[in-house]
């Protein structure tokens, strides 16, 4: 029953049904095809080993030796493979994330974001991150969660700001063994890597987050760059988030 409702669930997201998988599990008091417990489907290869394990010691244990040969091959498989088969990268330029931000700081009323100094925009960010309390609000976290352009409400996100954030939703919903880096096109500067930071923290990526790989593209960026991740790297929020769990 897992299987196949692992398989309907990523038959869904991929076909872009706006539900996310863990919305596709019954609730909790529901029972599976074959009468027990429903546990949703799988979303971790951890998960998914677990029972081929013990299927292949049960096998092995009453000396099937030659049908725990393809459930071995399988665990091989799942164990470097995952549910996702390879590690999918999520790139975005530069500009789009400053346009989030900056619609989420004139909606609160903080002040236009984009117009910021680097110095200015970098203080938010790590007092943000260092912050207890969400940044964004439930409006335009609902709004977010909505399709655009399919629902009467009235709209507070231009579509450019809904896809980026919807995005940072859609990464939140999946597993980080699925995903590899988030690429950052034409980076300038730090303020680029602590706001792709503080978004996964807002929509709730799990630890330890995707890895942030800025690309510094054009020469001023390229002579920049050693000031920029300077700063990065004398960043308090940023050094206790980021690279003590590894992924930077």
């Amino acid at each position: 029953d897992r299987l196949w409702e692992t398989s309907e669930a990523l038959h869904s997201w991929l076909n872009h049904t706006h539900q996310m998988p863990a919305e596709l599990a019954r609730t909790p008091d529901a029972s599976s095809l074959s009468g027990e417990e429903y546990l949703g489907p799988y979303t971790s290869k951890e998960e998914l080993l677990e029972p081929l394990l013990a299927i292949h010691a049960s096998l092995v244990a009453c000396g099937d030796d030659v049908a725990a040969g393809p459930v071995s091959d399988l665990i091989r498989q799942v164990a470097c493979f995952g549910l996702a088969m390879t590690a999918l990268d999520i790139r975005q330029e530069s500009t789009r994330h400053s346009d989030a931000m900056h619609a989420i700081t004139e909606y609160l009323g903080v002040g236009p974001y984009s117009e910021w100094a680097e110095e200015q925009k970098v203080k938010f960010l790590e007092g943000e991150l260092a912050s207890r309390r969400p940044l964004i609000p439930q409006e335009i976290m609902a709004e977010v969660r909505r399709p655009y352009g399919g629902s009467q409400h009235k709209r507070v996100l231009s579509a450019e700001v809904h896809e980026v954030l919807a995005t940072f939703a859609a990464i939140a919903e999946l597993p980080l063994d699925s995903l590899g880096s988030y690429v950052i096109s034409m980076a300038q500067s730090a303020s680029d890597v602590l706001c792709v930071r503080l978004l996964q923290k807002e929509f709730g990526v799990q630890a330890p987050m995707l890895r942030v790989a800025p690309l510094f593209e054009t020469l001023d960026d390229l002579q920049n760059a050693p000031a920029a991740l300077r700063t990065l790297l004398e960043s308090r929020p940023y050094r206790e988030q980021h690279l003590v769990g590894g992924v930077q």
